[in-house]
């Protein structure tokens, strides 16, 4: 694969990185691959779910159909999960559409398990054929701990139901996807976003907490 990206978060923006609306950037000794600088985002108490208050994203360019990544992630050791289950991590626009989504599942004090999440695919996956679907693992993000997430997605050919997602946390396979027709014609992989998007609506945080992000190695080939 060839190289796309390889962010340590020292500075923004910074080598195709743009961040938007409210982010820092954080010392933190006890990142794993480059401290001290980690990206942060903070959310405050009395925040309203359905989005993140910060993020960054990151154009590929060329496009690839194939796309391998590897970042460190901390949920702050008193996150409260939005009562949906959903604590986004990542973004991934596949034929200029949001289409993939990596994020931690979980409700209040409970475990944050790794999932896959596919959203406005023309169909296929595990899930016979449906246009969006949640892929589970059992493999937990720790709170107030770092851990290393990879994943390797490949979009689909033509119109073929050819396309795969796999998801690794702590270099164990925790989730995966085969057989995903992402849209006709073969669409590539355009667009990255660290967007830690806090579930839908219908929940508040009661305690300001925070999201980091130390590092982000990505390649792609065709």
């Amino acid at each position: 694969m060839t190289a796309i990206t390889d962010q340590p978060f020292t500075s923004l923006p910074s080598s195709g990185w743009t961040p938007y609306f409210s982010w820092g950037l954080a010392s933190d000794a006890t990142a794993p691959h480059s401290p001290n600088s980690v990206f942060e985002i903070v959310y405050p108490a009395g925040y309203a779910g359905g989005n993140s208050p910060g993020l960054a994203e990151f154009a590929v360019n060329p496009n690839y159909r194939q796309i391998y990544i590897c970042m460190y992630v901390k949920y702050s050791s008193n996150w409260q999960g939005h009562n949906s289950l959903v604590n986004k991590i990542i973004h991934f626009w596949v034929g200029s559409i949001n289409r993939l989504v990596i994020e931690g599942a979980g409700s209040g004090s409970d475990p944050l398990t790794a999932r896959i999440s596919l959203q406005s695919i023309a169909g296929g996956g595990n899930q016979d054929g449906g246009t969006a679907g949640t892929y589970e693992s059992p493999i937990q993000f720790v709170r107030g701990q770092w851990h290393m997430v990879e994943m390797v997605a490949v979009s689909n050919t033509g119109s073929n139901r050819d396309g795969s997602v796999d998801l690794y946390v702590d270099g164990v396979h925790a989730a995966g996807v085969s057989g995903v027709e992402f849209q006709a014609g073969g669409p590539l992989f355009n667009l990255v976003k660290e967007d830690p998007t806090w579930g839908g609506q219908g929940d508040v945080v009661k305690n300001t907490q925070s999201f980091r992000i130390d590092h982000v190695y990505m390649s792609g080939k065709n």
